[in-house]
């Protein structure tokens, strides 16, 4: 049996690894977990030393990030404080990563 159509190659320019990449993360929602969790690494910068050693970032989910506290007093005066460090901390990653904060106390 002979083949007598004619198949064509086309060419393509090689795609860059880079596009791949961030392709496939983004497919997978990893590129999303990805910043997310730069928000959690960047707590203590923003927060300051005070307010970290008495508050420890330790997830994020869907936006909202959750904060561990020493006491139930530093988890009411954060609550107060809720919009200001949402602010900060989307304006140190540059996007509105954090949407939301919980505390809770350890």
């Amino acid at each position: 049996m002979r083949f007598t159509g004619s198949k064509r190659r086309v060419r393509r320019e090689p795609e860059k690894l880079e596009e791949i990449l961030t392709t496939t993360l983004k497919r997978l929602k990893i590129a999303q977990r990805i910043d997310e969790n730069k928000a959690v690494l960047a707590w203590p910068e923003v927060v300051g030393k005070k307010i970290a050693q008495n508050a420890t970032a330790e997830k994020i989910k869907e936006g909202t990030l959750f904060i561990k506290t020493s006491s139930a007093a530093w988890s009411c005066e954060l609550s107060c404080m809720r919009a200001q460090l949402i602010d900060k901390l989307n304006a140190h990653l540059e996007e509105e990563i954090v949407k939301g904060i919980r505390f809770r106390q350890k």
